[in-house]
């Protein structure tokens, strides 16, 4: 396959146009792909020529996260991890859907989710 790229934006950075979404890594829940299955398709997908992972805190529990962090130890230099967030993690919270500006991200939480395999993150935007 010849993967196709783009700069992003005014950056410099080149970026594949085909970007591997982490929605279903991990298992947390009962659902979702083992760790070796998503092994495979981030495999496949940098031998392919993707550099852009996309997760986010709310996708699995956080173990989404976790997950891709563990994935792309020692070819993270090769990769953009792209992220949301969302200032709350409690559904019930009627303002959830209101706190979507960036300056939140920094907000301590309740628990902070645990830092082992996080990846470093180069682009961070909310999460509806």
């Amino acid at each position: 396959m010849n993967m196709p790229y783009q700069l992003f934006g005014p950056t410099g950075l080149r970026v594949s146009k085909l970007f591997l979404g982490a929605m279903t890594f991990g298992e947390q829940g009962g659902v979702g792909a083992p760790l070796e299955e998503c092994r495979k398709m981030v495999d496949a997908y940098l031998d392919a020529g993707g550099n852009v992972i996309d997760t986010a805190i709310n996708y699995r529990g956080g173990s989404s996260e976790e997950t891709v962090g563990e994935l792309i130890v020692g070819r993270r230099d090769r990769l953009v991890v792209a992220t949301k967030f969302t200032v709350t993690r409690d559904p019930t919270d009627p303002e959830r859907r209101r706190q979507s500006s960036q300056e939140h991200a920094a907000l301590p939480r309740d628990e902070p989710p645990p830092a082992r395999h996080r990846p470093h993150r180069h682009l961070l935007g909310p999460h509806p």
